[in-house]
């Protein structure tokens, strides 16, 4: 993907505090498509706006910025921490504009149907894996996205660093055969979705399109 880069963040096991010293560095980069991309009969739609690559620390994940703010409207979680980071290994002028819009893109609905979705599936996928190592890691992110989403839903901040040795323990017991603190977990995601949430019921869509256009205008 030719583009501008507007933030790049590092995320994955290192940005959730669970990495060792030998884990990748994984990064997730928005950058912006000149405009002229998006102005003829084919304009690029879906996959053709993400980019999925190699670099010499790890994985990176680009994604055009319309692209992106339209999976953090739908609630996906790895998108969501991308505004919520700490630090940013690559800033730009553009980088803490976008970051500003981490409050727009909260919705109440899409919050819980994504978080609650990717922990549950990360679940079965867990339970029905018959490699234990695999079992255990993808358990461990069910763990962090249930109690990151739990959270989000109680107080509307993304808190990106997880409980690490509640993660580590949890991915031991499902590795090991527990099925029942599995499914536990999910049940549990389902009844914390279901009490008051401070989010609201719709995101701020003028907002997060008035940026877009913007920073089209500016830099597209």
């Amino acid at each position: 993907m030719t583009a501008r880069r507007l933030l790049t963040g590092v995320v994955g096991s290192r940005a959730y505090g669970l990495d060792h010293p030998e884990s990748d560095v994984d990064l997730i980069r928005v950058a912006i498509l000149p405009s002229s991309r998006f102005l003829g009969l084919n304009p690029p739609t879906g996959s053709a706006l993400t980019f999925h690559g190699k670099t010499s620390i790890g994985d990176i994940t680009v994604h055009e910025v319309g692209k992106f703010l339209g999976l953090c409207l739908s609630g996906n979680p790895t998108v969501i921490e991308t505004l919520n980071l700490d630090a940013y290994t690559d800033e730009t002028d553009e980088t803490y504009r976008i970051r500003d819009l981490r409050g727009a893109v909260l919705s109440a609905p899409a919050i819980k149907t994504s978080f609650y979705g990717y922990a549950n599936a990360q679940i079965q996928k867990a339970m029905a894996s018959e490699n234990p190592a695999r079992r255990e890691k993808t358990a461990r992110h069910a763990y962090r996205l249930a109690h990151q989403g739990a959270r989000l839903w109680r107080t509307g901040q993304v808190v990106v660093r997880a409980d690490r040795d509640g993660c580590f323990a949890f991915g031991e017991a499902v590795a090991a055969g527990d099925h029942q603190r599995a499914r536990k977990l999910v049940d549990w995601l389902g009844d914390e979705f279901h009490k008051p949430t401070i989010l609201p019921d719709t995101p701020d869509r003028a907002a997060v399109e008035s940026y877009l256009l913007d920073v089209r205008r500016r830099l597209g």
